[in-house]
This record gives C-alpha cells, structure tokens and sequence, in this order.
C-alpha cells in the first residue's frame, strides 16, 4: 500500500497543471500571482433586478499552497481574480463562500457584474 501511496501523493496538482486554467489572483493583501484552478463557469447568475445588469459567478478550486494556489482560510472579502481574456480593469470580486474541501484544495465563489444591456439594445 506504501508504494500506491506514494505514486498519488502528487497528483492533484498535475491534474490542476493538466486540466486547469491559468488566471491572476489579486488577494486583498499582497502582491497578485498567477495560480492554476480547475473553473467552473456554470454557476447560477441572477438578473440584479434593474433588467440592465447580471452578475456572472464562477467557482474556483485552488491548490492549498501560498504559492501555487491560495492557502485554506487566508481569502477574504476583497480577494479578487482575473481571467486572461478578461479586460484589464475586469475582475471577479470573492464572494465569501467556500464549498467543498479536501486535504490539499478547496472551492471558492467569485462574482463580477455583467453590462447586459445598454442604450435599449441586449448585448
């Protein structure tokens, strides 16, 4: 069982170099880095209400590491990150929900407001 184990002890983090995407991590203290975090864009996006906006949510499942990913319980509201395709001055705000955890990751919410329509015309 020793040599099983030893085999798996690395391999979350190159199934995140494999199968995850590269974005920026800007905590809310300290200096941004780029992580690699398996995404999932389908979360739920409620109309704000004014027919004009919607908030976009995404999930990130990030590496426990200060380095690679981002360390369990140092996100805070203010965290934010961007995609590379993302403009510039573009940035999905952490929520403050976390999900589901294993020994070495952990989900986190991230959210950004979406221009839906402007000038009477659906973009």
């Amino acid at each position: 069982m020793a040599d099983f184990d030893a085999v798996f002890t690395n391999a979350e983090p190159t199934l995140f170099n494999g199968l995850g995407e590269t974005l920026t991590y800007h905590p809310a203290e300290g200096d941004p880095r780029d992580i690699v975090c398996l995404v999932d864009r389908s979360g739920d996006s409620p109309n704000s209400g004014n027919g004009i906006d919607t908030m976009e949510t995404v999930q990130i499942c990030a590496l426990d590491d200060a380095t690679t990913g981002i360390a369990d319980k140092t996100w805070q509201i203010g965290d934010r990150i961007r995609f590379s395709d993302d403009p510039e001055d573009e940035f999905y705000s952490f929520k403050g929900e976390h999900r589901s955890r294993t020994n070495s990751s952990g989900w986190l919410v991230f959210q950004k407001k979406v221009n839906v329509r402007m000038g009477g015309k659906t973009l």
